[in-house]
């Protein structure tokens, strides 16, 4: 089983199509690189509100075509920002980035 991706659940989610399922790939992974600018920008800012949100946006995507890593990691970013407490989000980035790479890899070896 792919750690990264959920493919059995993801293909269920969008009814076995799996040129859709490359498709909500391709744009999720189109998307990240500014959604992960912001969440750097935030924790940098030290600004709680737009971490949770950029986190809750990557944690919807992600969690939607079955990202289990990526969903996790971002689900704890989101937490950290709607609680104010930052500490220890470097690690959680650090995770976050890891699960992306990961995810990244995993989309380009589904066939």
């Amino acid at each position: 089983m792919n750690t990264a991706i959920d493919t059995a659940a993801a293909l269920k989610r969008v009814d076995g199509d799996m040129e859709f399922l490359r498709e909500l790939f391709g744009i999720f992974v189109e998307e990240l690189p500014g959604l992960l600018v912001s969440i750097r920008h935030a924790l940098r800012d030290q600004d709680p509100q737009a971490l949770a949100l950029a986190a809750h946006t990557i944690k919807g995507a992600a969690a939607s075509i079955e990202a289990t890593a990526v969903t996790e990691a971002a689900k704890q970013l989101e937490l950290m920002g709607r609680t104010g407490d930052l500490q220890g989000s470097d690690a959680v980035l650090i995770a976050l980035d890891v699960a992306v790479e990961r995810f990244k890899d995993a989309v380009g070896s589904i066939a």
